[in-house]
């Protein structure tokens, strides 16, 4: 891992917005986009497999954001959410 300041001042970023408009961010976070088969499955951003709704790789915010984090050697982050499905806050994923 580099420079752990960094990486909880992106964390502390996506807190603030989370309490500025918890709305909006919930809609952003939970979106999900079809890649292309040439695509970003293909790549080092984190994308899930087909399944459910989606008929190819797909991926969504964070697995934007882990994997330009992950290339800079940071740690992951994570996304808590309530049981109702409400984003709660990010923090650092320990896995």
């Amino acid at each position: 891992m580099v420079d752990s300041d960094k990486l909880d001042e992106v964390i502390d970023m996506l807190n603030e917005a989370i309490e500025l408009d918890p709305k909006a961010m919930c809609d952003v976070f939970n979106v999900r986009i079809n890649c292309t088969d040439n695509g970003l499955g293909d790549s080092q951003w984190i994308t899930t497999a087909p399944g459910g709704l989606f008929n190819s790789d797909t991926v969504g915010v964070m697995g934007f954001i882990n994997g330009t984090l992950s290339r800079l050697n940071y740690d992951k982050i994570k996304a808590v959410y309530r049981d109702d499905g409400t984003l709660v806050r990010f923090e650092r994923n320990s896995q």
